[in-house]
């Protein structure tokens, strides 16, 4: 639960043969906000391309979370830390 903002680092890694969309950049992992009924929260971030390292994202709502991870593939890989702001 926060009462304020919040914010993840995180670091993805994916197979280069993905099709990430234009220019090689489309999403890999995305990390949203699930609200305790089962929607999806105010924020949303995540990485681009085959790798993302080093990323970071604010969510500026606070209040009382789950986080969902999405991947574009089972393949991928991430790290996520989460820090209160």
């Amino acid at each position: 639960m926060t009462s304020n903002n919040w914010q993840l680092g995180f670091a993805t890694t994916c197979p280069n043969e993905l099709d990430y969309g234009a220019s090689g950049m489309g999403p890999n992992v995305t990390f949203n906000e699930v609200l305790i009924g089962g929607a999806l929260g105010p924020d949303s971030t995540g990485g681009a391309g085959p790798w993302t390292d080093r990323a970071g994202g604010v969510m500026a709502n606070g209040g009382n979370y789950q986080l969902q991870v999405t991947s574009i593939d089972p393949r991928c890989r991430w790290h996520v830390a989460i820090y209160p702001s």
